[in-house]
């Protein structure tokens, strides 16, 4: 019996990861840095996630969205305290040219997934870039929740 279902005939959007090998900086810790040393720790996330995206050849144009997932040995940080490391890698990803902005225009989301416990030695992040197939918009995911004017 032959899958007739439209559904069938759809490829998986496109997705590529950028892994960073290390722990990622905590909005807490940031907080208490001085502003000289959050810049250089932004520009090395920052200057790492365009690299990688270029190796990776991830293609210009279109919508993109981010999901997160940080693997941590020791406490586990709650589940967006890295974000100073993820917007720096966001910035990066938009310098390699994949977007022209991070702008909701270009970047529809990012999905921080609950840190999950590894061993010394093996803390990472990787950041997947995903390329949806159709625009995504709260009312494609939930029909009755556009917003309102």
């Amino acid at each position: 019996m032959t899958n007739t279902s439209p559904l069938s005939a759809m490829r998986r959007p496109s997705r590529w990861t950028l892994v960073f090998p290390r722990r990622p900086l905590s909005l807490n810790d940031e907080r208490k840095k001085h502003w000289s040393q959050r810049a250089k720790d932004a520009t090395e996330w920052r200057t790492e996630a365009a690299w990688l995206a270029r190796e990776q050849r991830i293609p210009a144009g279109g919508k993109i969205l981010i999901t997160v997932e940080v693997w941590q040995s020791g406490r586990l940080q709650d589940v967006a305290n890295c974000y100073p490391s993820v917007k720096a890698a966001i910035d990066g990803i938009v310098d390699a040219g994949v977007i022209p902005d991070d702008t909701p225009e270009y970047l529809d989301s990012i999905t921080f997934v609950a840190p999950k416990r590894c061993k010394p030695g093996e803390d990472r992040v990787h950041i997947h870039v995903w390329r949806p197939l159709w625009p995504v918009t709260i009312s494609s995911i939930s029909p009755g929740l556009e917003p309102t004017t």
